[in-house]
């Protein structure tokens, strides 16, 4: 014989179901926080169409778009060309971009921190990468 009635049994079994945390609409005592409402407009950044079209407004009507666009493939053909070469390239008013050689490493054995375990780190061949540097016009201009 059962204690409980079979329906106090099948109440007990099921999962209750608790109300989420209220929305900042609900709630009087918090106030909508402004980078909350630009946080995913932030993380877009400007196309190459957009720069474009952004260049030739700021120049009023002298300049078009296809002017602009192939001013800055050409930039962009002159600063790989003075990167390869050279290894410096300075973008005045803006970045001063360097590149930057890694040496080749050993393979090597280590520990594990988590675990205490011997393991062996794979070798690395030596590679080349870009840094970019601001110059100070950049920051003073973000500050």
């Amino acid at each position: 014989m059962c204690i409980f009635p079979l329906r106090f049994a099948a109440e007990a079994i099921r999962p209750r179901e608790f109300p989420g945390p209220p929305s900042l609409s609900e709630r009087p005592d918090v106030e909508e926080i402004p980078h909350m409402a630009t946080k995913n407009a932030a993380k877009k950044t400007m196309t190459k169409t957009q720069l474009i079209q952004a260049i030739a407004e700021a120049t009023g009507n002298e300049v078009n778009k296809r002017q602009v666009k192939q001013v800055l493939e050409a930039l962009q053909n002159v600063g790989h060309k003075t990167l390869k070469r050279q290894g410096i390239f300075t973008l005045p008013g803006f970045a001063k971009f360097r590149v930057v050689k890694k040496p080749a490493t050993k393979a090597r054995k280590g520990i594990n921190p988590f675990t205490g375990q011997e393991t062996t780190f794979k070798a690395k061949p030596a590679s080349k990468s870009v840094r970019a540097r601001p110059v100070k016009a950049c920051k003073d201009a973000v500050a």
